[in-house]
């Protein structure tokens, strides 16, 4: 069984590769901003969330499909590796073409609808890459893929900033993303082979049906989750036009890149949610509660930067042409704050067996989302946006929370929010005694960080002491 520590390392691995990558991430995008305004860079996040949704169904589930059995038992690995990856390729094809498809039908020029194209081959790598990153998962090692996500990044971000500065459109911008994913893949491919970790070649077009077959619920799940991260930039693009998806794009991507938090506890904690039961030892609503614990935590002071801070932030990263989503990020701030809540809870759940009811329920959402996004943005722009946004997430949070305490049983709620509760009234106080301004952010933080910790020690000591313990012991073997 996965230990503590263990968890621990891929946390803190997985998140750190992720923080880095999107620190590498948010430079190449606040450049490409500056540099194409809001027009350019609207087509250029148009044509990438618009691969992105599209080609996420070629991954169909087979991601977590992979992870949740070869966690369980090593030999699963030859009957689903190869087959998942077939399967990926052979989808991601159409539908990158139906990508370009829309991009035409939508009244686009040849530019967008080139950029649309390599992005799509470039989505296509990505999906291959996750099947070798959920192949080191399975083994409780994600540091391969931290090392090849650091090196996608910087590879992309540094040649994208430089053509961009030199005078680069969307198109040449589009084939940098593409030789970076291109470089990434051969690197996991090389990391996988060193590991001796060697798959057999087994392909056959009659088990890589069997696999979409069986991972249908997770596929639907991945489907519905990107709808509702990528569909209301679509939505919006076709209402309002390349300058609010600009506008809104800026704002979104500042979310995102706050994320790596909630993606690197989950990586690190869905093999441990596939083994352990309600009746195990230890219990996995014991390791729910911790995991809800820490994401709050972590993400609640986010939000509240986002609440206090946007314009601020937004035009100092994008300058004052930009200031105009301040109130979008503003709205955004409660994402922030509950994605990581709904993303936990719908890890446990799937783990646990519960993939077709959580596919259900976030379909729901995203029925939910769209028809929301459809009134709203008419009347709202991308403040409507990002206001559906924040709604979809307390959904979210609800309805999946509800689901993984099925599998758990209680859990207590008062020592998962106690410390966000007092340190975010702490923020906001000091948020709004002094000027909204970027360096006294750090005050704001500070002043969570010491009530949070002040309340840990008054009323949850032995918490505490269990987390500078795991520290110490990681500290102590790294």
């Amino acid at each position: 069984m996965t230990s503590l520590a263990t968890i621990g390392r891929n946390a803190v691995f997985s998140a750190g590769g992720d923080l880095i990558s999107k620190i590498a991430s948010l430079g190449f995008y606040v450049v490409m901003a500056r540099e194409l305004g809001r027009t350019g860079f609207g087509h250029y996040m148009f044509a990438l969330s618009l691969t992105v949704l599209l080609t996420s169904l070629a991954g169909f589930g087979t991601d977590a499909l992979l992870t949740r059995s070869v966690a369980r038992d090593r030999e699963a690995l030859h009957d689903l590796f190869f087959n998942s990856v077939g399967l990926k390729v052979v989808l991601g094809v159409g539908l990158g073409a139906a990508a370009v498809g829309v991009s035409a039908a939508n009244g686009y020029g040849a530019a967008v609808q080139l950029t649309t194209a390599i992005l799509g081959v470039a989505a296509i790598s990505d999906q291959v890459i996750k099947t070798f990153a959920a192949t080191f998962l399975a083994y409780d090692d994600v540091r391969p893929s931290a090392a090849g996500m650091i090196l996608q990044r910087f590879v992309t971000a540094a040649a994208g900033i430089a053509a961009l500065v030199a005078g680069a459109g969307i198109v040449p911008v589009a084939v940098i993303y593409l030789g970076g994913s291109l470089l990434a893949l051969a690197y996991v491919s090389r990391a996988l082979i060193r590991r001796e970790i060697r798959p057999r070649r087994e392909l056959s077009v009659a088990r890589a049906r069997a696999v979409a077959k069986e991972s249908v619920p997770f596929g639907l799940k991945l489907i519905f989750s990107t709808a509702i991260f990528r569909i209301d930039s679509t939505i919006l693009s076709l209402i309002k036009g390349g300058a609010a998806v600009g506008l809104y794009s800026a704002a979104y991507r500042a979310l995102e890149s706050t994320l790596f938090v909630v993606y690197g506890l989950e990586a690190a904690l869905f093999p441990t949610f596939s083994r352990l039961r309600r009746d195990s030892e230890p219990p996995v609503g014991s390791i729910y509660a911790v995991a809800l614990k820490a994401v709050l935590a972590l993400m609640t002071p986010v939000g509240l930067v986002f609440l206090l801070y946007a314009g601020p932030i937004l035009r100092l990263l994008y300058g004052h042409d930009f200031g105009a989503a301040a109130t979008a990020m503003e709205w955004l701030g409660g994402a922030a704050a509950l994605y990581g809540v709904s993303f936990i809870s719908s890890s446990l759940a799937v783990a646990q067996g519960a993939a077709r009811q959580v596919a259900w329920a976030t379909g729901l959402i995203m029925i939910e989302n769209v028809v929301l996004n459809v009134i709203v943005i008419p009347h709202f722009s991308l403040n409507g946006a990002a206001a559906v946004t924040t709604i979809t997430e307390i959904t979210q949070a609800l309805v999946l929370g509800a689901l993984a305490l099925r599998f758990t049983g209680a859990i207590p709620a008062m020592r998962i929010v106690a410390a966000p509760l007092i340190g975010s009234a702490a923020m906001v106080a000091v948020g709004l005694a002094a000027p909204r301004t970027v360096p006294l952010v750090a005050a704001a933080l500070a002043a969570y960080v010491l009530a949070a910790i002040a309340t840990e020690r008054a009323l949850y000591p032995a918490d505490l002491a269990r987390l500078v313990g795991g520290l110490r012991h990681r500290l102590a073997h790294d």
